[in-house]
This record gives C-alpha cells, structure tokens and sequence, in this order.
C-alpha cells in the first residue's frame, strides 16, 4: 500500500512494477492525501493464466494540491483478470489525474478486465483529468472502463436529510462511502485498518 502525505510544497512518488505467474494474485491500494505533487505509477504484467491484478486508489485532495495515478495493466495470459477503481474528493483548486491503460495481447482470451474513476468535486475551481484507455487484441474478452465527474448528488442529501440526518453529516456519509469504494484489499485485518484509516483523515480534516 502506498500512503503519500506530506506539507503543500512537498513532492512525492512512488511506482511498482510486477510480473504475475499463473494463478497469483496482486492488490495495491494508494492514498494521496496532502502535497503539491503526488504521483503514482504502477506497470502489471499478467504472464500466467488466470493471474489476477487489482488496483485501488483514493485521492483527498485541497487547494493546489495535485494527484496523479498512472496505472498500465498488460493481459499477456489467458484468462486473466483486473480490476482498476480510483475515486476522487476534491476541493478548492485541486487536480487529481488518472491516466489509465488496459492492454490485452494477442492470445491473451478470456480477458475480464474493468477500469472505473470517479471524481467528486467540492469546488467550482477544482479539476479532474481522467483517461481511461483500452488497447485490445483478442476478441474473446471482457473489458470495460468508464470515468464520471460530478458533486455530491443533491437527491441523495436530500434522502438522508429526510430521515432526520444533518446536512454536514449526510454529507460526510456519502463522501466516505465513495473513498471506501476503491478499497480491494481483501485480507480481513488490513482492509479494516484502511478503512479506518481514510475515515479518521477525512474526520480530521473536516474537524
């Protein structure tokens, strides 16, 4: 798991590269939460059959802090699977970038791979670049990518303000179940401790 968080005029990255046998599976979570520059590069390479990959990247993010997410999975196997989650809250003058690839060989059959990043914006001035790409070569796959920008849904306050819930926490309940949608990691203990880990930073910093 990589945790990048540091003062405003600090830069950080970080970059993984791994190959995959048949059979194994990988899951990286990053969390970005604080600095001018936060940067991220993974490169998978699937080279066994029904090796699986998974990706998970959280980005918090205020005034001219930027986070950057480049993550390029390569399906060389049959059978292989990934998965590719990023969600974003950002506020002031915030950028939070992914730049996302799924490359599927010629061979490589079977595919099943996803790509999703979500952006929510807390502010009229921040942005969210978002590219999510496929590059394919089989024609026995299942690949799909899809990439929003938004605020926080009004109907959903609404909802919740109707069952007797505040503005400000309705609104944090909806933030932190959206952070908490890009957590793939599986194993019991650590998936708690970064559950709880993005909450109390989000709790924090509204407090």
């Amino acid at each position: 798991m990589f945790w990048l968080a540091g003062g405003a005029q600090s830069l950080q990255l970080a970059s993984i590269y791994s190959q995959q046998e048949a059979n194994s599976a990988l899951r990286l979570s990053a969390v970005a939460e604080g600095g001018a520059l936060l940067r991220v590069d993974v490169v998978a390479d699937l080279l066994g059959d029904a090796a699986q990959f998974a990706f998970g990247g959280v980005q918090c993010l205020q005034g001219n802090e930027v986070g950057d997410f480049h993550v390029r999975v390569n399906h060389r196997a049959l059978a292989c699977e990934s998965v590719q989650a990023v969600r974003g809250v950002l506020d002031e003058e915030a950028l939070g970038i992914f730049d996302g690839l799924i490359y599927v060989a010629e061979g490589a059959q079977q595919t099943d791979a996803k790509q999703d990043s979500r952006y929510i914006l807390l502010s009229e001035q921040a942005k969210s670049h978002s590219v999510p790409r496929l590059e394919i070569y089989a024609d026995d796959v299942q690949c799909a990518h899809g990439s929003t920008v938004g605020y926080v849904d009004p109907d959903a306050l609404f909802y919740l303000q109707s069952r007797g819930i505040t503005e400000a926490e309705a609104r944090r309940i909806l933030i932190l179940s959206f952070l908490h949608e890009a957590v793939v990691v599986t194993h019991e203990e650590l998936e708690a401790q970064l559950h709880e880990a993005i909450s109390d930073f989000w709790l924090e910093r509204e407090g």
